[in-house]
């Protein structure tokens, strides 16, 4: 099965003021196309499966997708946003990401997959970090002696990310069968998360969740090298987001967010003030006054 269409059918990545928006909007001008593309293909691969689609088919094109990945990775890309992917990076004189661990995280949305552990949870949220991420933050690499700490970076905010991204639509997902907390092997230990609003006890839990993550994000941003900093412009802004994002479903619960009037322009305004100072080679001023 090949879901290739043509370029024009794809429907847009983020609604404006959205945070993937902000991110492509305020990444480095030689970055955008490949940002944005990288984020077209996430949203791509995302919205191909849920429970309107029958089951068999957002298999298939799961695999269609994981052996897109590996042609990718071998410059045949077949569907045109991979083609834009590796025609983007090829102007940044850069390898083409791997994506595949993008599309296995994917595989697990499928599944509805509960997690019984921190371990197998956080493993998890690792594979879009290493999937989406990593490939974000490595278009800014200037070249092998930034690579150990980029790849650092990369694991450690993006795995926090994903986790606070999700935990903003926990009660919402968890619904649908989707639990993105540790639930243990008993069935019956799923249904606190579905209920609204929570209890004092699981809202202490996301409450220490969402702090952790806030600070991860801080450690990851302010351990990057001045030097490194302006290159990695698009991903410290969605660093930054991310962080804003983490305190406002803190101060909602024990219910689940629900975003305001100005929540866009809030957001365009963070990312603005972030983005002017990764330029400089400065680290956001959230990111260094949050931790």
């Amino acid at each position: 099965m090949n879901p290739a269409v043509a370029p024009d059918d794809f429907v847009e990545f983020a609604p404006e003021g959205s945070v993937r928006h902000l991110v492509c909007l305020f990444a480095p001008e030689a970055q955008r196309a490949a940002v944005r593309s990288l984020l077209q293909i996430e949203t791509e691969i995302c919205r191909r499966h849920g429970r309107d689609i029958d089951h068999s088919v957002s298999h298939a094109r799961l695999e269609w997708w994981q052996d897109e990945t590996q042609r990718l990775l071998m410059s045949r890309p077949a569907h045109p946003l991979t083609r834009r992917v590796a025609s983007a990076f090829g102007a940044l004189e850069a390898s083409p990401p791997d994506l595949s661990a993008l599309v296995e995280s994917a595989g697990l949305d499928l599944a509805c997959a509960a997690f019984d552990s921190r371990a197998g949870l956080d493993d998890y949220f690792r594979l879009w970090a290493d999937g989406l991420f990593r490939s974000v933050v490595l278009l800014g690499s200037r070249g092998l002696g930034e690579r150990a700490h980029l790849e650092r970076f990369a694991t450690q905010a993006g795995a926090a990310l994903r986790e606070i991204e999700l935990l903003a639509t926990l009660a919402s997902d968890a619904r649908q069968g989707r639990f993105h907390v540790p639930v243990g092997e008993d069935p019956a230990e799923h249904g606190p998360w579905r209920l609204q609003p929570w209890s004092d006890e699981c809202a202490r839990t996301l409450a220490g969740r969402l702090q952790a993550c806030g600070r991860s994000l801080c450690e990851a941003a302010q351990a990057l090298p001045s030097a490194a900093i302006p290159g990695q412009r698009a991903a410290l802004v969605w660093c930054a987001l991310g962080l804003r994002a983490a305190q406002v479903t803190e101060r909602a619960l024990p219910l689940q967010p629900v975003p305001g009037r100005w929540e866009a322009a809030q957001a365009t305004w963070l990312a603005w003030r972030a983005a002017v100072a990764a330029g400089r080679g400065t680290t956001p001023f959230l990111l260094r006054t949050a931790s």
